[in-house]
């Protein structure tokens, strides 16, 4: 972690204050990182990575053009009382959280816009903006059963295009809650049924409005590439506060789109 780029040897303050807010970053915002618990994860590199670089394109003249995709850095900002810290650090009396998760919350579900929607007028990609990736109706959920045979035409659609998984999935809030249901005269419900169909794992994804992503597993067809791991810096004084910031850089590999099926109304 490329600590001495986030000037923390500036804040006057000691070890035990910044480890209460990092482990309080780490905790709050891996529960909502959606995106790293559906594709494997590459790095941290640092935070000098700047751009990722393809594979050729084309080739004209005899020289090869490769495709290069920016590396965008990720922020967000919250602040503590110095009267606080300056008690924590005098009498052990704990300072309070709510900012530091706050802003870590809010990383994460930018991380997450980035990596599933991307920012196609700067050329990033995401999941669901990426050309070249498959699609699949979503009819409506209404019984039991009618979800299974949804993720099962996107199996059917990576399968066919040489994908032969395994599979994750990410859906949308709702449609994830209602795989809880029980069929009638058994007492399995439609998430276990579909573990057995996508071994790589079911997650919630709240960047999700409807429907969900059906993706192959594996570093050659999908990754997040990392630069910088999330990170707090310190910024100085704000006031009658101490102002931080959280960082991060990365974004997402999609060397093989087509091992991506969108299922979508």
């Amino acid at each position: 972690m490329a600590l001495e780029f986030l000037q923390r040897a500036d804040a006057p303050f000691g070890a035990a204050t910044w480890a209460r807010i990092d482990e309080t970053v780490v905790a709050a915002a891996r529960v909502q990182m959606t995106a790293r618990r559906l594709l494997d994860v590459e790095g941290p590199y640092g935070l000098g990575l700047k751009v990722l670089t393809g594979t050729d394109l084309e080739q004209a003249g005899g020289v090869g053009l490769s495709a290069s995709i920016p590396v965008p850095t990720l922020r967000e900002s919250f602040a503590i009382p110095i009267r606080d810290i300056a008690n924590f650090e005098q009498t052990g009396i704990p300072f309070p959280l709510a900012p530091v998760a706050q802003a870590a919350v809010a990383a994460a579900r930018r991380e997450d816009e980035l990596i599933f929607r991307g920012l196609p007028d700067l050329g990033i990609p995401g999941l669901l903006t990426v050309p070249g990736t498959s699609r699949t109706p979503l009819k409506a959920w209404a019984e039991p059963g009618a979800a299974f045979e949804d993720v099962l035409a996107a199996v059917n659609k990576l399968d066919a295009a040489g994908f032969p998984g395994p599979y994750a999935l990410a859906l949308a809030p709702a449609r994830y809650n209602q795989l809880f249901r029980v069929y009638a005269g058994s007492q399995q419900t439609e998430y276990q049924q579909l573990q057995m169909l996508v071994t790589g794992g079911i997650v919630k994804a709240p960047v999700l409005e409807d429907g969900g992503v059906l993706v192959a597993v594996g570093p050659q067809f999908l990754s997040i590439v990392i630069g910088q791991d999330l990170a707090t810096g310190f910024v100085g004084p704000a006031g009658d506060a101490y102002e931080f910031i959280l960082m991060e850089s990365l974004v997402l590999r999609a060397a093989r789109p087509e091992a991506v099926c969108i299922i979508a109304a």
